[in-house]
């Protein structure tokens, strides 16, 4: 059982876990190796940055999609950079397994994420995806809901 599992059997929720037949480190990667079938249009991503101070961010944003870091600097109030692996370390997490529910850092959401039922994310584990209702995410993060997509 992975991390994210016990806290959403504790909030009783239901969830899919993706297993993987190898690391998957981008969207593609899953594609590719899932065992099971997933619906590319519902594969989001965690990005996590950090600003001039070193306060962490987290946005889960479509695949598809680029994140706008004009947007970005308006929301947190400053230019940021992508977290490189000492800091995605330092936050539990190395390139490509970032999960949603775990991170530490304030999330954020893009508003496409509410277009869907569910969606497919990063696990907290390279072997593993997570699936899990849209609904659902606010029952175990708080997250602010933006428009920080390209």
């Amino acid at each position: 059982m992975i991390e994210v599992e016990k806290i959403l059997i504790k909030n009783n929720l239901k969830y899919r876990i993706i297993k993987l037949k190898g690391k998957a480190i981008s969207a593609e990667d899953v594609i590719e190796n899932a065992v099971d079938n997933v619906n590319e249009d519902e594969i989001f991503k965690t990005i996590i940055v950090v600003d001039k101070n070193k306060k962490k961010y987290a946005f889960l944003v479509n695949r598809h999609r680029m994140v706008d870091f004009g947007k970005v600097k308006e929301i947190v109030g400053s230019k940021v950079r992508l977290a490189n692996d000492v800091e995605l370390k330092e936050e539990g997490f190395e390139p490509g397994n970032v999960c949603p529910v775990l991170v530490k850092a304030l999330l954020f959401v893009d508003k496409e994420l509410f277009e869907f039922k569910k969606f497919n994310c990063g696990s907290g584990d390279l072997k593993h995806g997570l699936e899990m209702n849209v609904s659902d995410l606010k029952k175990v993060k708080n997250y602010e809901v933006v428009d920080v997509e390209r």
